[in-house]
């Protein structure tokens, strides 16, 4: 019986991924057929490494279990900067970098309220910033 129990997790793991890969593959064939209908170029950036460089200042930043607890970790989910300080979700930092490579731009970002550049802010904004227009832009 051990030895069934086991096959069955192994298909229910291969079933789960072949799902997961199917229904990504849908979504960015989907993705690309809407894009180019709007006349936009669809660029594909490998996700690997993404969350380990600071989308503000391109410094190598760490991976901390969460804001309250600074304890390095792999695989934790909050990227905090040594160089310039900035912090936020680890993901939504990945997300601004590949932002950036989607882009081609190697600069880091920054971001423009009333005219005047500053640093990227972190997902939570001063209340200022989130009631501002942004526009997103290079730092020079």
């Amino acid at each position: 019986m051990a030895g069934h129990s086991a096959r069955q997790k192994g298909r229910s793991r291969d079933l789960n991924w072949w799902v997961s890969t199917v229904v990504r593959g849908l979504l960015f064939r989907l993705l690309r057929y809407k894009a180019k209908l709007a006349g936009i170029r669809v660029f594909v950036v490998p996700p690997g490494g993404t969350s380990r460089v600071c989308p503000r200042c391109l410094s190598a930043g760490k991976h901390v279990i969460s804001p309250g607890n600074k304890t390095e970790e792999d695989s934790g989910s909050w990227f905090v900067c040594p160089s310039c300080s900035w912090q936020a979700d680890r993901d939504y930092a990945g997300s601004l970098n590949i932002a950036r490579l989607g882009f081609k731009l190697t600069r880091p970002l920054s971001y423009k309220v009333g005219g005047a550049a500053r640093p990227f802010p972190s997902r939570v904004a001063s209340p200022e910033i989130s009631s501002g227009a942004m526009t997103f832009t290079t730092t020079a």
